[in-house]
């Protein structure tokens, strides 16, 4: 009986939530724009182009710390551009890092774990698979890693162990998920679309719904971002006492370690936006053209 009240309070309550934010969203919107016109954006759309920023801070002791707020899969002259700010910085700076890679050897991992792994994985690999079919390059193809670098993240034992306290969306992937999907001109229309809605603000308006609907991505969220956001600034907390330091992490780690470094007294002083991506120019009637008008196209060509 006192399950049942508990669960109908819950639906109660997320119901209220949702009415309150449908009612209030107009009132949303208008904030969100006032919000950018004094403090800008993680990410930005101009001419077409998505750019990422790297965002310089300072506190009145003047030590400085620098975060290149970085997008994974993106176009090969956006990562060489970020390797040339990390070999001149690399002279006088500590260069943090964000890498969930294999930790010490021989670790044992119960049969869920180890099912998460495999997981992580997959979705490494579906990734790539998606750079390669959109003319795009994965960070780690580009950007050379320094042995004096500083890994400044969770291992991947580590990762699926947290993963594994509570249900994941991450055990919804199956092998080869998304290799057809990939290579079909529709999908490929709609995830163009997608890399530049990024930049909207229903966008993050979407992103807040989903945190707060659904338990299993409240869940990835603590261990994908909260989480190893605690373990990047722990690094940089010790490492900006040394020297300069430079980190260069996911986009979606920057709102987190921002509130951080506020609060160790660190301010914006300047943003440098990168261009990551540019719309590829594929329309809606060349993406879902049916095959025959293709194949009469392709030979009226040949002829």
């Amino acid at each position: 009986m006192l399950k049942a009240l508990a669960l109908i309070l819950r639906i109660l309550v997320k119901l209220t939530i949702l009415i309150l934010i449908v009612c209030f969203a107009p009132i949303h919107y208008l904030g969100y724009k006032l919000y950018f016109l004094v403090k800008k954006k993680n990410t930005l759309v101009e001419d077409r182009k998505l750019h990422f920023p790297i965002v310089y801070y300072r506190n009145k002791q003047n030590q400085t710390v620098i975060f290149i707020a970085v997008m994974h899969v993106a176009v090969k002259a956006y990562f060489e551009k970020i390797g040339e700010h990390l070999k001149k910085w690399g002279e006088t700076h500590s260069v943090l890092y964000e890498m969930v890679k294999p930790g010490k050897q021989n670790v044992e991992l119960s049969e869920r774990e180890r099912f998460l792994l495999k997981k992580l994985k997959i979705i490494k690999k579906a990734m790539k698979k998606l750079a390669d079919n959109m003319g795009l390059t994965y960070q780690s193809e580009i950007i050379d890693y320094s042995d004096e670098w500083i890994w400044a993240d969770v291992s991947q034992e580590d990762f699926v162990r947290r993963l594994a306290k509570n249900k994941t969306s991450f055990e919804n992937f199956k092998e080869d998920e998304g290799s057809d999907l990939f290579d079909d001109p529709k999908a490929l229309w709609v995830i163009n679309k997608v890399f530049m809605f990024m930049a909207s603000w229903l966008f993050y308006y979407l992103k807040a719904l989903l945190f707060i609907f659904r338990a299993t991505s409240r869940h990835d969220k603590k261990v994908l971002l909260d989480w190893r956001n605690s373990v990047a600034f722990a690094k940089i907390k010790e490492s900006v006492t040394k020297k300069p330091v430079v980190t260069i992490w996911g986009a979606e780690h920057l709102n987190g370690i921002d509130k951080m470094l506020r609060k160790m007294g660190f301010r914006e002083y300047q943003r440098e936006w990168l261009v990551a991506y540019e719309d590829s120019g594929l329309t809606f009637k060349e993406a879902f053209a049916k095959d025959d008008d293709v194949d009469t196209a392709e030979g009226s060509e040949r002829l």
